[in-house]
């Protein structure tokens, strides 16, 4: 939704990728002075992925983290 109600609300994904796409969710609101919006991420695990996935994924949450 582009003007979501005030309230808790659910991020959904999957392992390994909850933490950063409920970070950029979060930067979102922040973005937009929302903050009257509360966001919880959740995600079911998904099958092994290679070592590398898992360390791309730590970078790109880094990245998101520092980056605002």
């Amino acid at each position: 939704k582009t003007n979501p109600p005030a309230g808790q609300h659910i991020a959904v994904s999957s392992q390994p990728f909850v933490a950063r796409q409920t970070l950029i969710v979060r930067n979102g609101l922040r973005f937009r002075s929302r903050h009257d919006i509360s966001v919880v991420g959740v995600g079911y695990k998904s099958p092994a992925f290679p070592l590398a996935t898992y360390l791309d994924e730590l970078a790109r949450l880094l990245f998101e983290e520092l980056h605002i």
